[in-house]
């Protein structure tokens, strides 16, 4: 990475036009490459860019617009299997009556409509599924 940024600047007088533009793409670049890393990389690795998205006061704002437009807005969606194995795994039973769609998903968990035994409806909120998702 930081190769590619001299290179992409080598030659180029500090400041000017031709400088500036070279480097807010070089800037625009790696904040893609970053968010795809934390989206491949899930759990965790999606908090962190989400953080980054904040730190508008330290770190380049091609990183920041990049990581605010994508990190709250895309998270990954797990599947009824991997949520089922999560019960499995953390309760040690399944829990069957829950609808496979998420309410609502977030880098570490997601929420679902479900039933408790004696049917009244639930939400089956903050399963951390960054052990599905691995």
């Amino acid at each position: 990475m930081a190769f590619d940024y001299q290179y992409s600047l080598w030659g180029l007088k500090e400041g000017s036009v031709e400088w500036l533009r070279a480097k807010h793409e070089v800037h625009n670049q790696f904040a893609y490459r970053l968010q795809e890393l934390c989206f491949h990389s899930g759990g965790i690795y999606i908090k962190l860019g989400q953080h980054i998205g904040q730190l508008e006061y330290i770190v380049p704002q091609e990183y920041v617009q990049t990581m605010r437009a994508s990190m709250l807005k895309r998270c990954p969606v797990s599947s009824c299997d991997q949520v089922r194995s999560v019960f499995v795994k953390e309760l040690g039973a399944t829990r069957e009556k829950f609808d496979p769609i998420p309410l609502a998903s977030a880098s570490l968990a997601q929420v679902h409509a479900a039933k408790t035994h004696d049917g009244e409806k639930s939400l089956c909120k903050g399963c951390l599924l960054s052990y599905a998702r691995a």
